[in-house]
């Protein structure tokens, strides 16, 4: 809810924006324009809330003379998109004025849209998970596939990513075992037999 995001850069956005949208109201009132009446329209402080955007949608009750009631649903940050949109829960992508969500995950393709890409991650991730690797960001370039976890970073073809991923991850306890002290490894899965470690 708000109140988790108010200390963080995410909250520090969504306040200036509900104050933004605070003092429109405002200055709506003290000039006569509008009025907290029983006849007054909803939907004018409706879409005004839903110009800011963190805001996914508002409810709003007038309740006169003086009273407003705002119900405020946020957009909750599922993964950033092409380094410029965040998408939702509901994979809905909205844009912000910054990018300021942190360990989030990146996903971004040339040629496949932000629904295609997240049940590609859900893919692989199905497949990592059975190793204990996290999947922080992938991207897809054509038939390339670059994919990162904390600990490593796989390059492989879309072609055939789920029989090299599964065959990686067949032989993982042996590799692990002779690179028991490396970190963040770089798996090459590109070749036709086999794979190469850097």
């Amino acid at each position: 809810t708000l109140n988790k995001l108010i200390s963080k850069e995410t909250g520090k956005d969504l306040m200036y924006s509900y104050k933004r949208a605070s003092n429109i109201i405002s200055n709506e009132i003290k000039n006569n324009r509008i009025e907290l009446t029983g006849s007054a329209d909803p939907g004018l402080f409706k879409n005004e809330f839903e110009k800011i955007p963190w805001v996914k949608y508002s409810q709003i009750s007038i309740n006169p003379p003086d009273r407003m009631t705002v119900k405020i649903i946020e957009h909750y940050p599922l993964f950033l998109w092409n380094e410029s949109h965040y998408v939702n829960k509901e994979i809905q992508k909205f844009t912000t004025p910054n990018l300021t969500a942190k360990n989030i995950l990146s996903l971004s393709s040339n040629d496949y849209n932000h629904k295609d890409m997240y049940k590609l991650f859900q893919s692989i991730q199905s497949y990592l998970i059975d190793i204990d690797e996290v999947i922080f960001a992938i991207s897809k370039q054509d038939d390339m596939l670059e994919i990162k976890s904390e600990n490593l970073t796989i390059t492989v073809r879309y072609s055939r990513y789920r029989e090299k991923i599964r065959e990686f991850v067949s032989i993982f306890p042996q590799f692990k075992s002779k690179i028991q002290n490396r970190k963040k490894i770089h798996v090459d899965l590109r070749y036709p037999t086999g794979f190469a470690v850097r």
